[in-house]
């Protein structure tokens, strides 16, 4: 070895033997910063700090939970996000890793003594639910079902065979093309419009013109019942964020990692020098370009950034003076005016597993931004007929004694609810998006996870993964440190 090589040799066991000090010692770890204090970006911190790192979570909004949010209502809570745990497990459909495993939400509540309550279990029943239609009269609910079943297994049995005509259409483009007919009935066009909503639009948020048909059904769901949090998932919330320290109201507004370190620009101008930075914000923050990233995320980064769809699901949650509905019923369905085919689609019972007369109302992405900017008078108005037709038998205004609404898109902290994928991509995007940018910016959310992608344990368990790339980054480092002193060993 030359004395060139041996100097660059020895230049490189410097650096390496700083970062073994760093991490060596716990006082001086390389300082990270997580941004976002949603379920990834709290995961995240939790498995670092388990670690003995101290990473800090900037977070814009003055509380914790990103997209999980829990208010105080009536005489109890109600959850403004995310309000399921979608499958206990243990184990999930055809993933192997989690044979035996429960969903980690629920083993979360499961260990901390917070009550769940299950709602249903895999297919919803028929029988269990209600249907009205915006004209009055009988309702063909044999016939729609049918339907239904017929456009699930023609997609399912192209899925299958891989059939190309799937490649960049949509949900709806394929589904019109071979189940409506050149001169469709206004029944054909409503119920069409119906399935579209309650079978797709509903269950993903999305906008079912641009939601893939070749990879919707496709995401992996945990086994068991689905659940729900009767006192709210905040309880979930407040168990993730302890220890961990939280900057509320800190909105971070550039990520510049061109040299050493990362320099992160908070909204008032402070600025902050870190090792690595994860950025755990939701997909619709990151389309809007909300923080600027200097250099650029790279080309694929951006492209897969832009074929993933946000979702959207508003809620109008009505709490009245008593249930006047059947108790017995899960869900109170709707089929809307095909010029208006998704607004008020579906409507949840929430009597039946809380006991508390509360219905409440859903709305997909096409409607939720069709009602985006009416004010609370027209909303409940609209609202309000829709329950008409569905019991002309009640003046149920009159019983109303509180309500409250969401609406995700006006929220610039989110701007959506969760990620489907739009018909150009594929789970490669999601993929792309969970990759770190040299080494220093890391990223994490529901939308870096396809497996569980739009779900509170996706985010989870993409904050844990994101974490362990950081890990791995600095372990990949001492054992670097090692081959280099193993190295220069053999020169003396």
């Amino acid at each position: 070895m030359s004395i060139q090589d041996t100097l660059q040799a020895l230049d490189h066991l410097y650096t390496l033997f700083t970062c073994l000090t760093h991490l060596l010692s716990t006082d001086s770890k390389p300082p990270i910063a997580i941004i976002g204090a949603g379920f990834s970006g709290l995961a995240c911190a939790q498995l670092l700090t388990k670690a003995s790192f101290k990473p800090v979570i900037y977070e814009s909004r003055n509380r914790t939970g990103g997209r999980v949010y829990t208010v105080p209502f009536s005489d109890g809570t109600a959850d403004l996000g995310a309000s399921w745990i979608h499958g206990r497990g243990p184990g999930a459909f055809d993933m192997q890793q989690w044979e035996g495993q429960e969903n980690p939400i629920y083993q979360i509540a499961r260990e901390n003594g917070v009550e769940t309550v299950k709602t249903w279990e895999g297919d919803r029943e028929i029988e269990k639910q209600k249907l009205s239609w915006y004209r009055g009269g009988k309702v063909p609910y044999t016939h729609i079902h049918s339907l239904m079943i017929e456009m699930e297994d023609y997609l399912e049995d192209l899925q299958e065979d891989e059939d190309p005509i799937l490649n960049g259409k949509s949900v709806e483009e394929l589904l019109r093309a071979k189940f409506l007919s050149e001169n469709p009935t206004q029944d054909d066009l409503d119920i069409f419009g119906f399935i579209m909503s309650y079978r797709w639009g509903q269950d993903y948020g999305a906008d079912v013109s641009k939601f893939s048909a070749r990879w919707q059904e496709v995401d992996a769901i945990f086994q068991g019942s689905e659940d729900i949090v009767p006192k709210g998932m905040c309880q979930i919330t407040k168990i993730l964020e302890r220890g961990l320290d939280i900057r509320l109201g800190q909105a971070v507004r550039k990520i510049d990692f061109s040299g050493n370190g990362v320099k992160v620009q908070i909204g008032d101008g402070q600025e902050e020098i870190v090792d690595k930075v994860v950025v755990s914000v939701p997909l619709g923050v990151l389309k809007a370009r909300t923080i600027n990233f200097e250099p650029e995320l790279p080309e694929n980064f951006r492209q897969s950034l832009s074929r993933l769809g946000s979702g959207v699901l508003d809620k109008l949650i009505l709490r009245f003076t008593h249930c006047f509905w059947d108790h017995s019923l899960d869900w109170l369905n709707y089929i809307a005016p095909s010029d208006t085919p998704y607004i008020w689609t579906q409507t949840l019972n929430y009597c039946k597993f809380t006991g508390k007369p509360i219905l409440i109302m859903f709305n997909c992405e096409q409607s939720a931004h069709h009602f985006a900017t009416y004010t609370d008078e027209q909303l409940i108005e609209s609202a309000f007929d829709v329950l008409g037709k569905t019991f002309p038998e009640v003046n149920a205004k009159e019983h109303l004694v509180e309500y409250i609404r969401t609406n995700w898109t006006q929220d610039p902290n989110a701007q959506m609810c969760y990620t489907y994928l739009g018909k150009e991509a594929s789970p490669k995007d999601c993929e792309t998006l969970g990759k770190p940018v040299n080494g220093k910016v890391y990223f994490a959310g529901e939308h870096t996870s396809f497996e569980f992608i739009g779900t509170v344990n996706a985010a989870y368990i993409s904050g844990m993964k994101a974490g362990e790339k950081v890990i791995g980054e600095y372990v990949q480092s001492l054992y670097a440190l090692a081959c280099c002193i193993a190295m220069i060993s053999t020169i003396y």
